[in-house]
């Protein structure tokens, strides 16, 4: 069986031709392309077009044997009508993508947010498949996180469980895209930490002096990656920016720890390529923070296995839960 996932994220579109075999999900081919959100619905909806295009043409697949396709958007998702409500990183509310693509693409298609596609990507095929309680949290433009509760996703009333990026860390903090101040992404995602970058190193006394300066170009090329990078050489300004990131992150991931002591916790989107590097640190904070409950149970603080394509799967495999 064939299908194709689509991922639409804040930065870029993912697509991919998924082939089903023995239970398991495999990505034969994937495309992406930048999302350009500012330039409209209209526009998202013909990148769409063109990756599944691009994705069919190059795998010689017909659309014929397409099953259905699966789409995992950022954002708050009614699942059961296929409508975006609301999505700050998209700036888009009451978008109706599964009618829209449908009549696009004409194919079925099944419509989720983003992080619960990638938490059930990880669930059906990843670092948390079959477990009972786990969150997974996807970490780039913002912050997502996908509940897995008795071994079904949740999604809540609302179908707007799980975002957790926007839960409030610091009160009156930075400003987030969802128009709110403190927001726990505007600390914790990729984007907090280049900009926790930036700041840090105009702040600086003697930046050029320092090895992160070296690496940003003089804050011409900064990433989620230079901080860490800063760090692992050494660099006294970037140890002190992973610190304080690692502050936020973990006291956000602690929360989630309290709240729910899930088995496990798996962290997935571009920070998590750090892997253990990150995660090492994160447990330790999160030990050192959380709430003693007896007798208990550790917490598994884990990294996506499919941290690139979980998405994409998640999105295509709950067509088989949902109608």
């Amino acid at each position: 069986m064939k299908y194709i996932g689509i991922d639409i994220g804040g930065t870029n579109i993912v697509a991919g031709l998924i082939e089903k075999k023995d239970n398991d999900y495999f990505v034969i081919k994937k495309e992406s392309c930048e999302t350009r959100a500012k330039d409209g619905v209209e526009n998202i909806e013909n990148r769409i077009k063109n990756l599944y295009d691009k994705v069919l043409r190059k795998t010689n697949t017909h659309s014929n044997d397409i099953n259905w396709v699966g789409i995992g958007v950022a954002g708050s998702v009614n699942v059961e009508k296929g409508i975006v409500g609301y999505s700050s990183n998209l700036f888009i509310k009451n978008w109706k993508l599964k009618e829209n693509m449908e009549n696009i693409l004409k194919k079925r298609v099944v419509v989720l947010n983003d992080a619960d596609a990638y938490a059930y990507g990880e669930f059906v095929a990843g670092s948390v498949r079959k477990a009972n309680n786990a969150l997974v949290l996807t970490i780039g433009t913002g912050i997502g996180c996908g509940i897995i509760i008795n071994g079904s996703l949740y999604s809540s009333s609302n179908f707007a469980a799980g975002e957790v990026g926007h839960m409030i860390i610091e009160y009156n903090g930075r400003k987030c895209n969802c128009g709110k101040k403190g927001c726990f992404e505007a600390y914790a995602s990729a984007t907090g930490l280049v900009n926790m970058t930036i700041e840090a190193v105009n702040k600086s006394q003697n930046p050029e002096e320092e090895y992160i300066f070296k690496l940003t170009k003089g804050l011409k090329r900064v990433s989620a990656k230079t901080a860490f990078d800063a760090k692992k050489n050494n660099d006294e300004l970037g140890n002190q920016i992973i610190k304080n990131y690692i502050g936020y992150l973990g006291t956000g991931i602690t929360n989630l720890v309290n709240i729910f002591q899930p088995d496990k916790i798996c962290i997935g989107g571009g920070v998590a390529m750090e892997g253990e590097y990150l995660l090492k640190m994160l447990r330790e904070f999160v030990d050192e923070n959380k709430y003693e409950v007896y007798p208990f149970k550790p917490v598994d603080i884990l990294r996506a296995r499919n941290c690139d394509t979980a998405g994409i799967i998640g999105a295509v495999a709950i067509g088989e839960v949902k109608v």
